[in-house]
């Protein structure tokens, strides 16, 4: 309305954002708002129609439909039927050729010896004398004999090859199975219809054969197996990726890619486990795929996959292993958890290199562990040989 004058609410499927005196918009196409709406997104999708508020809407699509206003989607229709484009009510899915039912109800084929050519119609029965597969669509498919795909005497009622089945000419002849490990539709008319199961795979209507240990085939079909992924496998006939599993040594860290145990760890077993570290103060090459692949570190002793302890002070040990800690030489000391021969340093009162270490003579000290020379006593005074101190000198 005019400012200063009275103003009237905008109408339905119009709306205005703001004060002033400016007119009321109209909603976009295929929407509607209540009357006095402030915003476009308040122009909701009409029904039949769907999209977001405040947006332009497309309309359902056939075999689809939208009861009411607003941004939800279209519904399907119930199995076997369908809709006209922009449909605005359940009842408007009609059940398809071959199927009868209520409008927006379940549909089931017509029996055996009927037909329905469109969605607006009954079944209706073949001709006398006559029969016709369940969910026949035409008066053309009434015959004397049960055609393809289904099995009964002459005249009827016929029954469609059930799954797993199929027929190939008509008569009163019974529906054949399958190859093994095959499968069809219901109806089937030819050999060629039974193809491979998940799991398996070998060309429509031919011998299936189990994939391979490390393959997999999630659809049935003629197509070919597929590999598992680098550095995993599954059994043999295996229908899903999920099914192939990290080998022994590796795992599955980061996403669907096994990585191989970094060094220090080791898994023994099949699955999407972690890899697990070796016991403390152990170490094991990377890949490992047992825990006695885990040996004690130089400086430790025990056996392969079990606790480790540290070599005792005045031993040591060089090398990775389940072997012992190797006592230093004669008159030699080293620190706990010493790795090398080169640990043991002459103890007090001995002197010497590379671990061979030889006891102070008389009149001579060392007063502490390490590879310096014994020191002569102060003139005029003496010492027992291995003396460990300068006051043995008197």
């Amino acid at each position: 309305g005019p400012n200063g004058g009275s103003c009237i609410e905008c109408v339905k499927d119009t709306y205005k954002t703001g004060g002033g005196n400016a007119n009321c918009e109209s909603c976009p196409a295929n929407t509607g708002s209540p009357v006095g709406s402030t915003t476009v997104t308040m122009c909701a999708c009409n029904a039949g129609f769907s999209g977001a508020g405040g947006e332009a809407c497309t309309a359902c699509v056939i075999g689809t439909y939208k009861a009411g206003m607003g941004v939800s989607s279209c519904d399907g229709c119930p199995a076997h039927a369908t809709s006209p484009a922009q449909s605005t009510a359940v009842t408007a899915c009609l059940c398809n050729a071959g199927y009868k039912g209520p409008a927006g109800g379940s549909c089931t084929m017509c029996e055996s010896g009927k037909f329905k050519a469109n969605t607006d119609m009954a079944c209706l029965p073949c001709p006398p004398g006559t029969t016709s597969t369940p969910g026949s669509t035409s008066s053309t498919e009434c015959s004397v004999q049960c055609p393809p795909g289904s099995a009964g005497p002459d005249g009827g009622p016929c029954a469609s090859c059930p799954a797993g089945e199929f027929k190939t000419s008509p008569g009163t002849a019974a529906c054949l199975s399958c190859p093994a490990n095959s499968n069809s539709a219901t109806g089937s008319d030819a050999l060629a219809r039974c193809t491979c199961n998940a799991g398996y795979s070998g060309q429509d209507g031919g011998s299936c054969t189990a994939c391979d240990q490390g393959d997999y085939k999630a659809v049935a079909g003629a197509a070919a197996c597929e590999s598992c992924p680098a550095d995993s496998h599954s059994p043999a006939g295996s229908i899903l990726s999920t099914a192939c599993v990290c080998n022994a040594g590796f795992s599955k860290s980061n996403g669907e890619i096994c990585m191989v145990c970094v060094a220090g760890s080791y898994r023994a077993a099949d699955g999407d486990t972690f890899c697990k570290s070796c016991p403390a103060n152990a170490g094991s090459p990377t890949g490992s795929i047992i825990l006695v692949a885990c040996t004690c570190n130089a400086g430790f002793t025990g056996s392969n996959g079990g606790s480790c302890t540290v070599c005792s002070a005045g031993s040591y040990k060089a090398a990775s292993g389940d072997a012992t800690c190797t006592s230093c030489p004669a008159n030699a000391d080293s620190p706990a958890g010493s790795s090398a021969l080169a640990a043991c340093m002459c103890s007090a009162g001995s002197s010497g290199l590379d671990g061979v270490c030889t006891k102070c003579v008389a009149d001579t000290f060392k007063a502490g562990n390490g590879n310096a020379n014994c020191e002569s006593c102060p003139a005029n005074s003496g010492s027992p040989a291995d003396s460990t101190d300068s006051t043995a000198c008197i």
